[in-house]
C-alpha cells in the first residue's frame, strides 16, 4: 500500500471499508492514534500499529486516523507516504503542527463531528501513546464524547488476510527457510566441525544480523523489507518452556540445539523453529519422529471451518501415550502484523473455529525427554494459511515456512563417526541436494511440486465420472444453463437478497429467482423453468413455477453431469388476493428473462450472436461516478467531429453511458452485460495513453452500424510533446519531472479508482486491475511487438492497439509453450481453451527471459497445467483429433 512512498487507494479503500463493515451498529467509527514511538516504555507491538499497517501499510510516528462512516481524517505531519491522500473524496487531510495546543481546534473538529454518538477505539493502547502536543492532547480531549473500547472487533477483522496479506506471510516465510538452510545450518555444521564455542546469545546475535543484513549471508538475494518480529533465540540441552525466550550465555551443547526466528516481511509476520539433533539415538529418532506425525496432524487439519479444539486433541493423541505426556498443551496461536494473537490459541478447550485467510503458528513441543542421564527438548514451530487450496492429504503446500525435512535431516549431518571417503561424501550432499527444500526453494522445484498438485487437482475433477458425465462436463453447451452446471456462471447470488423472507422476488441483472421456502430465499436462476402459470381462488393468488425436470428433458445438460441428483419438478407460491398486481408484473419479468435466456441461447447454437439489448438504463439521481472529457474507442458515429469525440463517461444505476456534445445520441451499456471491466493506467511501457476498457458479453451495435464487443474510453497522456489531460492542457508548456508525474499519477488514480468502484456492481462481470510487475513483451494477433498486461483474470493489450486482445484465463486448459530451445531468444506460447472449438489462442515472439514469470503466473496465480515444445505444432490437426476424442468422452 505504502510502497515508494504512495497508497494503493483501491486496497485502501476496500480496507475501509472493511472497518466500517466491522463496526457496530451504534458506533459512529473508530480513531487509531499512535504518538511518539518509545522503545524504552512501550510495549514491543500495539493493537494500533497493527491497525496503522493494515490501512496503510506504514509505520507513521504522531499520526491519527478517524474511520467514520462517511469520511476518513488523517491528522499528521507532512509526510510523503501519505501524499497521494490529498484531494481524495471522502478523506480529509489535516496537517498537525508540533507546539502547543496548535492542534487543538484541528482536534476539535474531528471530535465534534461523532459528539451525539460512540467513538470506538482501542482502549488498552491509549496509555502508552506519548506526545503532549499529539497524542497525548488528543487523548485528553476524547473525553467530551462517549467511546467504546473495539479491540476485539478490530482483531477479529484482522485475523482474516486478504491475498496481498498473505502474500506478505509467503515471502517472510521462503526467508525464514532461506536463514535456516543458508545461514543457520552452515553455521552449527561449521561449529561443531571445528569444535568452537560459541555461546547461544552470541549465535542468536549472529542470527538478528543475518535478518537486519541478509546480504551476509552467502547466497541470499532476498534483501528487501525484512526485519525481526522478536531476536531470534538459540537454546541447546533443556531449557524452559517460555516463547521465544532469551539466550543465555552458555556455550552449545553437543546433544540437541534449537533455533526460533520471527521475521517480519513488510510488517506481516512469520515464525519458524527447528530442533537439530546430534548424533541421536534410535530413542531420540523416534521422539523426533513423533514430533513430526503431530505436527503433521495439525497442518492437515487446519482447514476453513475446522475446530480448533477438536484438531489439537486428534494431534494430541498422534504419539504413544508414554511420548503423549511430553507434549506441550497448547500447540500454537495467530499472527499477523502482531506476532503472537491471544485471541486464537490451539488448546483442546478452544471455541475458536479455523476461518478462510486465517494465519496460524503451530508449536510441537516435546520437553523432560532423556537420553542417558541428560534431558533434552524437541521444538517445532510453523507458520500455516488456513485456505481451501492445496494438497488434500497432507496440507504441506500451505506451510509457508516449508517442511521439518531438512531440520530431520540435518540429524545426521553432524556425526562423530569416522570420516567417509570423498566420493561418499559427495554422495550424500548430491543426495541431500535433491531430498532437501534447496531444490524445493528453487524456481524449477517450486514450479514442478506446483505443476503436480495442479494435474492431481484436474484429475480429481473428472474422477469417478462416467463417460457421459465427462462428455457433459467438457460439452461445448454455452446455453445459460449449461455454463450454469459447468459453473461458468459466477456470482450469480446477490447476498443481500438471501436475508430472510417470505416475498418472492426476482433479481433481473442476474438472471435469478428468489422463492421463500420456511422463510429463508432459495436462489433458482431463471434458466431453469420452463414455465409460469397463475391460479385465482377467491381471496388468493397462486404462481405455479414448472422447472426443468430429467424426466422431461432429457438433453438438459445438469441431467447429464448430475444423474443422480434430484430435480426439483414444480414450485407453488401462494398469496393474499391482493397482491394479484404485483405478482402478474413479477410473472411478466419471469417471461420475459426467460425469452431472452432463450433468444441468445438460440443464437449462440446457430452460431450468431445477438447484440445486446442496452435499452432500459437507470439514471442515478443527481448523477454516478464519472471519468470526464475522454475519448470513445471504437468511433461512435459518422461525419465530422465522430472520429474522435470529446464526452464523459458515467457509471449510473445499472448501466454505463459515454456522452458527447458531437452526437444527441448517448452509447448505453448495461452492467449485465459487462465481461471485464479492464482498468488500464498509464506505465512508462505505455507513454501515451490511460483507458479504461470493456469487454463485453453480447455485442452492441454503434450509430456507424458496426457491432462491437470491446468499448474503450480513454484520455491521452502525452502526444508530440504536448500533454493533455482529455485533450485540455492541465500544466504549462514547460513543467519539471515531477509535476508531470504528478498528472499522470492523477489521471492513473481517478482511472483506476472508477474501475474499483465498480466492485459488485457488474452481475455476470469481473474488476481487472493490472498488476505493476504483470507486463510481458510479446506478439498478438497483426500487432507489433508490445506489452502484454496480467489482471487477475486476464491477459491482455488494450492501450495503443489496432486489435484488442483480452484472453480470458479461466477459459484456458492448458499452455504450451514452443520453441523452447536453449539458446534461442524468444519463444511462443500457444493456450488451448476448454471449449475445444475456439481457436488455439497465441502470443509469439516473447523474449526469453520473460519465461519464468510467465511459470510463476500459470503455477501460483492461474492454476493452470503447462507443457514445454522444442518445435511449433500444427494446431489446426492437433484440435482436430482432440475434438474427435472428446465427442466420444475418450479424451482427458
Amino acid at each position: 500500500m505504502a510502497e515508494d512512498g504512495i497508497i494503493d487507494m483501491p486496497l485502501f479503500e476496500h480496507r475501509i471499508g472493511l472497518v466500517r463493515a466491522n463496526l457496530p451498529v451504534d458506533v459512529e467509527g473508530i480513531v487509531i492514534v499512535r504518538g511518539v514511538h518509545d522503545e524504552d516504555t512501550m510495549p514491543d507491538y500495539l493493537m494500533s500499529y497493527s491497525m496503522q499497517v493494515f490501512l496503510t501499510r506504514a509505520e507513521l510516528a504522531n499520526t491519527i486516523i478517524m474511520v467514520l462512516r462517511d469520511t476518513v481524517f488523517i491528522a499528521s505531519g507532512k509526510k510523503k507516504s501519505l501524499a497521494n491522500l490529498n484531494n481524495q473524496k471522502g478523506v480529509q487531510m489535516l496537517i498537525c503542527n508540533a507546539k502547543d495546543d496548535a492542534n487543538t481546534d484541528m482536534f476539535k473538529m474531528m471530535i465534534d463531528r461523532v459528539k451525539n454518538g460512540k467513538l470506538g477505539v482501542i482502549q488498552s493502547d491509549l496509555e502508552h501513546m506519548k506526545g503532549p502536543f499529539f497524542a497525548e492532547k488528543f487523548i485528553s480531549m476524547l473525553k467530551q464524547v462517549e467511546t467504546v473500547d473495539l479491540k476485539k472487533e478490530m482483531q477479529s477483522m484482522l485475523r482474516v488476510k486478504d491475498a496481498k496479506e498473505i502474500d506478505m506471510h509467503r515471502k517472510a516465510g521462503i526467508f525464514c527457510k532461506s536463514l535456516f538452510q543458508k545461514g543457520f545450518v552452515k553455521e552449527l555444521q561449521n561449529t561443531f566441525e571445528k569444535e568452537k564455542k560459541v555461546t547461544h546469545e552470541a549465535f542468536s546475535n549472529k542470527m538478528t544480523h543475518w535478518i537486519e543484513e541478509p546480504s551476509s549471508m552467502k547466497g541470499m538475494d532476498m534483501i528487501e523489507e525484512v526485519s525481526c518480529a522478536f531476536d531470534p533465540v538459540i537454546k541447546s540441552g533443556d531449557f524452559n518452556a517460555d516463547f521465544p525466550g532469551t539466550p543465555d550465555s552458555n556455550n552449545l551443547e553437543m546433544t540437541n540445539v534449537t533455533a526460533i526466528a520471527g521475521v517480519r516481511w513488510r510488517q506481516y509476520c512469520t515464525l519458524v523453529g527447528r530442533t537439530y539433533l546430534i548424533n541421536p539415538t534410535d530413542e531420540q529418532k523416534a521422539a523426533y519422529a513423533a514430533a513430526l506425525q503431530v505436527r503433521a496432524a495439525l497442518v492437515k487439519g487446519l482447514r476453513p471451518g475446522a475446530k480448533i479444539a477438536e484438531v489439537v486433541k486428534a494431534a494430541y493423541e498422534t504419539p504413544n501415550e508414554e511420548l503423549r505426556k511430553h507434549l506441550l498443551a497448547e500447540m500454537g496461536f495467530g499472527t499477523g502484523v502482531e506476532w503472537k494473537d491471544e485471541g486464537i490459541k490451539l488448546t483442546q478447550d478452544s471455541k475458536h473455529v479455523a476461518e478462510e485467510g486465517n494465519v496460524i503458528v503451530i508449536r510441537v513441543r516435546m520437553d523432560g525427554l532423556k537420553a542417558g542421564e541428560a534431558k533434552y527438548v524437541i521444538e517445532l514451530v510453523d507458520t500455516v494459511v488456513v485456505t481451501k487450496e492445496g494438497d488434500d492429504e497432507t496440507n504441506e503446500v500451505n506451510v509457508v515456512t516449508g517442511s521439518c525435512r531438512y531440520a530431520a535431516e540435518a540429524t545426521h549431518l553432524i556425526d562423530d563417526e569416522e570420516a567417509e571417503s570423498e566420493e561418499q561424501v559427495e554422495a550424500v550432499a548430491m543426495k541431500q541436494r535433491k531430498t532437501t527444500e534447496n531444490y524445493a526453494l528453487s524456481r524449477g522445484g517450486r514450479w514442478a511440486t506446483a505443476q503436480t498438485e495442479i494435474l492431481l487437482a484436474n484429475k480429481k475433477a473428472y474422477a469417478g465420472m462416467t463417460k457421459e458425465q465427462h462428455k457433459a462436463k467438457k460439452s461445448n453447451d454455452h446455453s445459460v444453463a449449461g455454463k450454469l452446471a459447468k459453473g461458468e456462471l459466477k456470482n450469480i447470488v446477490d447476498p443481500e437478497k438471501m436475508k430472510p423472507t417470505t416475498e418472492l422476488t426476482i433479481d433481473l441483472n442476474k438472471e435469478v429467482l428468489y422463492f421463500p421456502i420456511n422463510g429463508n430465499p432459495v436462489p433458482f436462476h431463471v434458466s431453469t423453468i420452463t414455465n409460469t402459470k397463475q391460479e385465482n381462488n377467491g381471496d388468493t393468488y397462486t404462481m405455479r413455477l414448472t422447472f426443468k425436470n430429467n424426466q422431461a428433458n432429457v438433453n438438459f445438460t445438469p441431467f447429464n453431469m448430475f444423474p443422480k441428483a434430484t430435480f426439483i419438478k414444480e414450485l407453488a407460491y401462494r398469496c393474499d388476493a391482493s397482491k394479484k398486481g404485483e405478482m402478474e408484473k413479477l410473472r411478466a419479468h419471469i417471461r420475459t428473462v426467460m425469452g431472452n435466456i432463450k433468444k441468445r441461447d438460440m443464437a449462440k447454437a446457430e452460431g450468431d450472436e445477438v447484440v445486446a439489448d442496452c435499452s432500459g438504463l437507470v439514471k442515478k439521481p443527481g448523477g454516478g461516478l464519472r471519468l470526464l472529457s475522454v475519448f470513445p474507442k471504437p468511433a461512435i458515429g459518422k461525419g465530422q467531429g465522430m472520429t474522435k469525440p470529446l464526452g464523459d463517461f458515467e457509471a449510473h444505476e445499472n448501466g454505463f453511458r459515454f456522452t458527447t456534445k458531437a452526437t444527441p445520441k448517448p452509447v448505453d451499456i448495461l452492467y449485465s452485460n459487462v465481461k471485464h471491466l479492464i482498468a488500464a493506467p498509464n506505465t512508462p511501457k505505455h507513454e501515451r495513453f490511460a483507458a479504461v476498457h470493456l469487454r463485453l458479453h453480447q455485442p452492441i451495435e454503434l450509430a456507424t452500424g458496426k457491432k462491437t464487443k470491446d468499448f474503450q474510453i480513454y484520455t491521452e497522456v502525452a502526444t508530440d510533446g504536448e500533454n493533455l489531460v482529455g485533450g485540455k492542457s492541465e500544466r504549462e508548456d514547460e513543467m519539471d519531472e515531477e509535476q508531470e508525474k504528478r498528472i499522470i499519477d492523477k489521471i492513473n488514480r481517478e482511472f483506476v479508482g472508477f474501475v474499483s468502484a465498480m466492485k459488485g456492481k457488474l452481475p455476470n462481470g469481473t474488476i481487472e486491475i493490472p498488476e505493476p510487475e504483470g507486463y510481458f513483451e510479446g506478439v498478438t494477433g497483426n500487432q507489433n511487438l508490445g506489452y502484454i498486461s496480467t489482471t487477475s483474470n486476464t491477459l491482455n493489450t488494450v492501450l495503443d492497439s489496432r486489435d484488442f486482445f483480452i484472453l480470458t484465463m479461466d477459459l484456458v486448459e492448458v499452455v504450451v509453450f514452443e520453441r523452447v530451445v536453449q539458446g534461442q531468444l524468444n519463444f511462443d506460447a500457444m493456450f488451448v481453451m476448454k471449449d475445444y472449438k475456439t481457436p488455439v489462442q497465441q502470443v509469439t515472439n516473447i523474449p526469453v527471459s520473460f519465461l519464468p514469470q510467465l511459470k510463476d503466473m500459470l503455477c501460483f496465480k492461474w492454476k493452470i497445467k503447462y507443457y514445454e515444445s522444442e518445435r511449433s505444432n500444427l494446431w489446426t490437426n492437433v484440435m482436430k483429433e482432440i475434438r474427435k476424442q472428446d465427442s466420444n468422452g475418450d479424451w482427458e
